[in-house]
């Protein structure tokens, strides 16, 4: 019994620095994208793509971040892939196809590291090379908040946020559409397949001014991961994500 409550209490111990080893690779990769075309390569075929020169982030990193289990899993530890398919969830008397509401984000490791992100092929027109190295630009300059376990820093060129032509294009009808106190709202919702819990698991938020459709505001959630985009009323951007 002794010698299993010893056991028990070193673990315990250990939990924080297991914790700090993910800080530190997910500090590494923020600034190696604050020099975004030292560090990446931009991809946009078949779909927007990243590729990392220089690959910190382990799955489990990837599945303590999110708290996410991958649809699918498959390779072995030198090749592997790890697949997130998502089904959106549609709005009432929508016409959408059946496989218009379904999308694959896949997470590739070279020897158990993350070498390279595939989105699908419609969020071309949303994200390219440009607009990853403009939100990443000032990420190392970023405000951190370990106790929170939060980020936040500013967004220099907001022509870089996605209209809400962009945003149906890429995402197609939302799964809610409303308005409310000068804005226009879309959300959308997803579930993600191979789990068996009430979802959605990734959601996203883009809110408009009613009066010329610029961008106001933007929230997404992926898994335990928020990502907020906020304008200060003064033209001003703040990308912020936490963990939560």
């Amino acid at each position: 019994m002794k010698t299993r409550a010893l056991r028990t209490a070193v673990l315990l111990a250990l939990i924080p620095l297991l914790s700090g080893c993910v800080y530190l690779r997910l500090n590494k990769l923020r600034m190696q994208m604050a020099d975004f075309e030292k560090y990446a390569v931009f991809l946009d075929d078949p779909g927007p793509g990243l590729m990392l020169k220089e690959p910190v982030l382990l799955p489990s990193d990837l599945n303590w971040l999110t708290g996410l289990k991958p649809s699918k899993t498959e390779g072995d530890l030198e090749r592997s892939i790890l697949s997130y398919e998502l089904v959106k969830r549609p709005a009432k008397n929508t016409k959408e196809k059946a496989a218009d509401l379904r999308s694959e984000a896949l997470f590739m490791f070279a020897n158990d590291k993350l070498a390279r992100v595939q989105l699908p092929p419609q969020y071309n027109a949303i994200l390219n090379g440009n607009v990853i190295a403009q939100l990443m630009k000032r990420a190392d300059k970023a405000e951190i908040n370990q106790g929170s376990k939060a980020a936040r820093w500013a967004v220099e060129d907001s022509s870089i946020l996605p209209g809400m032509k962009q945003i149906r294009h890429a995402l197609g009808h939302p799964s809610k559409l409303e308005t409310k106190d000068g804005e226009i709202i879309l959300t959308y919702w997803y579930d993600l397949v191979g789990t068996d819990t009430a979802g959605p698991e990734v959601s996203a938020v883009f809110a408009y001014d009613l009066s010329d459709y610029s961008f106001m505001w933007g929230t997404g959630d992926v898994g335990k991961v928020h990502v907020r985009n906020q304008n200060d009323g003064a033209g001003n951007y703040q990308l912020k994500l936490w963990r939560k």
